[in-house]
């Protein structure tokens, strides 16, 4: 069966998850091919493991003119391959896909939807500001194009409730699929010569605190500095790691300035092998205010981290609070610190939770049961066409 996978320019968690889907495929059932904007990292993981890819670049925001392009490109890759399904990823890539298959039909097509749609409250972190005309018009086009699919795959419960109730997907298109790591992988990190503290100037004795996702409004960065700057005040050995790049950037070093911790908070940017730097915290913090899933999670829960993050979107697939890492409501900086401060000061609660964190990880999100799972719609969908 050959399986087209169309993605847009991605990072951090939706690239995790195709390359663990691509990672998992049998090969001998499965002829996977990606369409993707270039991405040296996708690209080399995609030559590593002998699948074929074509290049087509895709405009970040929408544009008529750059996305009938776009579509019309992928349309003639569509002609010369000629898959049995199309696996769109991402929102941008959806739209993208279905024009093209105005052109060029699939015998099947799948969307996987990996966050809430841009501009619509809660994915910008905006929550009391009204989504533009834009926003409204784009909401309509995305309930057309997923409707016009054969099966809309959905990261987390919460997405899944999204797709259906907010956007108006039939539920009998919407599958709920979590994302799924290599545990071995994430595991390694931890018995890694790598010495994360010793390369950032850190003593073994700092309390170091880090966080990982892209810059930008939703992942709530902002209301983890506030919480940093009460926790330094008595604890002037803290620090705070920030692994991921984004728009807000500038914004947040800036932040750090004013609110007097910047010799106390290294932002790292991107960097190939994040493992290698969380192996080394003491705890990890997702303070998003709308979490579609929160993949991050269950890497540090894989390196045998405690774990604080918001009660948000998909995160409550993941979390129960003080059984597999502690939760607190979004933009609460204080409640934030106070859980911060709660897990470096119990150890024995941190153990616990590290233990039924790797424990989690290991039964309920592996790649194995992501692909199983997409897999099987795969089947069901050919054997139905």
């Amino acid at each position: 069966m050959r399986i087209a996978y169309l993605v847009r320019k991605t990072s951090g968690g939706m690239q995790t998850h195709i390359q663990g889907l691509l990672s998992g495929l049998d090969r001998l059932s499965f002829e996977p091919i990606v369409i993707s904007p270039h991405s040296e990292k996708l690209f080399s993981s995609l030559e590593n493991l002998g699948v074929d890819y074509f290049r087509v670049d895709m405009a970040d925001k929408i544009s008529l003119k750059d996305d009938i392009i776009s579509a019309c490109l992928v349309a003639s890759i569509l002609r010369k391959i000629r898959p049995d399904i199309l696996h769109v990823h991402g929102n941008k890539a959806a739209l993208i896909g279905w024009l093209a298959s105005r052109f060029c039909p699939p015998k099947c097509m799948v969307i996987t939807i990996h966050n809430f749609l841009s501009g619509l409250d809660r994915n910008m972190g905006n929550l009391d500001q009204k989504p533009s005309a834009l926003a409204l018009v784009y909401k309509k086009a995305s309930k057309s194009v997923l409707n016009a699919a054969d099966r809309v795959i959905a990261v987390s419960t919460e997405l899944g409730r999204y797709l259906k109730n907010e956007i108006g997907v039939r539920s009998d298109k919407v599958s709920i699929i979590p994302n799924g790591i290599d545990m071995k992988q994430w595991e390694a990190y931890r018995k890694s010569s790598f010495n994360a503290r010793r390369i950032l100037g850190f003593a073994d004795n700092v309390k170091l605190i880090g966080t990982m996702g892209r810059l930008v409004p939703f992942k709530g960065h902002q209301v983890l500095l506030k919480s940093i700057s009460r926790l330094i005040k008595k604890h002037s050995d803290m620090h705070l790691l920030v692994i991921g790049d984004g728009p807000l950037r500038d914004e947040l070093i800036a932040q750090a300035r004013a609110l007097g911790i910047s010799q106390n908070v290294k932002f790292l940017g991107f960097v190939d092998e994040p493992g290698q730097y969380l192996a080394a915290l003491d705890v990890f913090v997702l303070a998003s205010i709308a979490e579609p899933f929160g993949i991050a999670i269950l890497e540090a829960m894989s390196l045998g981290l405690p774990v604080i993050s918001t009660r948000s979107g998909g995160v409550v697939d993941i979390i129960e609070d003080r059984k597999t890492g502690l939760l607190v409501n979004p933009s609460d900086e204080a409640s934030l610190a106070d859980a911060i401060e709660e897990l470096l000061n119990n150890k024995s609660l941190g153990k616990t939770l590290s233990q039924n964190g790797q424990k989690l990880v290991s039964e309920k999100f592996t790649i194995k049961a992501m692909v199983d799972k997409t897999c099987a719609i795969y089947n069901e969908l050919m054997y139905d066409a």
